[in-house]
């Protein structure tokens, strides 16, 4: 009996000192049974608070790193969804005290974050994949200036570009015999980015620029003749999670082939012509460019014909988040009808606006050769001043028209700047009211519900 107990005893301290030994394990379990992978996207590791969790943005001065309560954060992207118009997502919320703010219901993929305080303003896109924090620091400065350079320090000639989220170049310049750049600054700028004469292309938010190893992109645009192929990508600067605009132009030759020099691991979009494309990441492959087609269509605003009514076509080559690619604009006739020969064949993030009507995001619209109803509804164009808590003009404030919250993401924002009478106009508001923000420099921002339309709004702000 005695011994039967002791083998007992002995038993259950052996079963204990192996559960001791596998419980560290018991984390990783998990995940392999599931099927995870450590070097995946979330790899098992990642909390499902990080991964479905709301964007926490966190808004400070550059020049003193101190929060900026109020300001405007406006956030744009795409997310899963059957629904085209819950696909798209456009929120807009404003920090509090300690200059954060909270977007929830995200989901993964990239998105545009934008800050709004004054004059100052800051704009980048966020991976959420890379985390649910991001860090904007506004400024208000004149120019971004620096110098482009090798990892060794000599001065490199390069083309820089002030570039914009959607792959616009506001500004460019040549850098001088010590590599030094000088850009006007621009409201809507995310990046600062160097094409140099030999080497990838480099982006930063400004200041040095350094240019590293890449590897050759190359390949054959199948019946191309020549030209020239713009090359677009983000890529994310040393120590930030800051996704950075980079643009880069090769030459095509006459029997199609192009190569140049772009960053490793980077994916990379070009536009030929007119024509956008994902370009392959193994060399010499032969890209079909889409097949044009004629581009018919008619725009109208509750049954009538919209004259010379302006359509941006953004196309979307991806499903998780739209392409950092300029828009390709479109005017309509004095019949408010599209007719455009050889326009490229794709999906396209639509943009519609026109005199009278309120401007309209039509979230994906399929160019296929047949013709394009684009429906818009009344509008109407506000007008006004804002002033200071004297009367006194306030010139170049900003003057924003937000989307309602049940318009199912079909209002774009709408952007004005007072002239020096402190003046504004805005033009396609949409519904029955407005939802408008105000900043100027100086001044603390002024945010109102509910504004009826009319013609001598008159809106004060208060100093700081």
């Amino acid at each position: 009996m005695k011994k039967l107990r002791k083998r007992s005893w002995l038993a259950l301290a052996l079963l204990l000192l192996l559960l001791l030994l596998l419980s560290p394990l018991s984390t990783l379990l998990p995940g392999f049974l599931s099927g995870g992978d450590r070097h995946g996207e979330d790899g098992g590791q990642t909390p499902r608070a990080d991964r479905d969790g709301p964007l926490r943005v966190t808004v400070v001065k550059q020049s003193t790193g101190a929060p900026l309560a109020g300001a405007l954060i406006l956030v744009r992207g795409l997310r899963a969804s059957k629904e085209p118009h819950q696909k798209h997502v456009q929120e807009s919320i404003f920090s509090d005290e300690n200059g954060i703010a909270e977007v929830p219901g995200l989901g993964r993929g990239r998105f545009l974050v934008e800050a709004h305080a004054g004059s100052e303003s800051a704009t980048t896109w966020h991976d959420m994949r890379t985390g649910r924090e991001v860090r904007l620091r506004v400024s208000a400065s004149a120019y971004r200036e620096g110098q482009v350079t090798t990892a060794g320090g000599r001065p490199q000639k390069a083309t820089v570009h002030l570039m914009g989220a959607d792959g616009e170049s506001f500004a460019s310049a040549e850098t001088d015999a010590a590599g030094r750049y000088r850009l006007p600054e621009h409201e809507d700028a995310v990046s600062v980015c160097a094409q140099p004469e030999g080497g990838p292309p480099v982006a930063g938010s400004g200041g040095s620029l350094i240019v590293g190893r890449g590897r050759t992109l190359s390949g054959r645009i199948d019946g191309a003749q020549g030209g020239v192929i713009t090359v677009f990508g983000l890529t994310v600067s040393s120590g930030s999670d800051r996704p950075l605009m980079l643009r880069s132009e090769w030459n095509v030759d006459s029997t199609g082939a192009f190569a140049g020099d772009w960053p490793e691991d980077t994916p990379a979009w070009a536009i030929y012509k007119g024509a956008a494309t994902m370009l392959p990441s193994q060399p010499g492959q032969v890209i079909t460019l889409p097949e044009r087609v004629l581009l018919r269509g008619r725009v109208s605003c509750e049954g009538r014909p919209v004259p010379h009514a302006l359509v941006s076509f953004r196309p979307l080559l991806a499903d998780d988040f739209p392409p950092p690619l300029p828009a390709l604009p479109v005017r309509a006739n004095e019949k408010g009808e599209l007719a455009v020969e050889a326009f490229p064949k794709g999906r396209y993030l639509v943009r519609v606006e026109g005199t009278g009507c309120a401007t309209r995001l039509v979230h994906e619209v399929d160019v296929s050769g047949l013709p394009i109803d684009l429906e818009l509804k009344r509008g109407f164009t506000m007008r006004g001043r804002i002033v200071d808590d004297k009367g006194l003009p306030v010139r170049h404030a900003r003057v924003l028209a937000l989307g309602m919250p049940d318009d199912e993401n079909e209002r774009p924002p709408i952007r004005a700047r007072t002239d020096a009478k402190g003046r504004f106009e805005l033009n396609g508001l949409g519904g029955t009211h407005a939802r408008l923000h105000v900043t100027a420099t100086g001044f603390q921002s002024l945010h109102r519900e509910g504004v009826a339309p009319s013609d001598d709004a008159r809106l004060t702000l208060e100093r700081r």
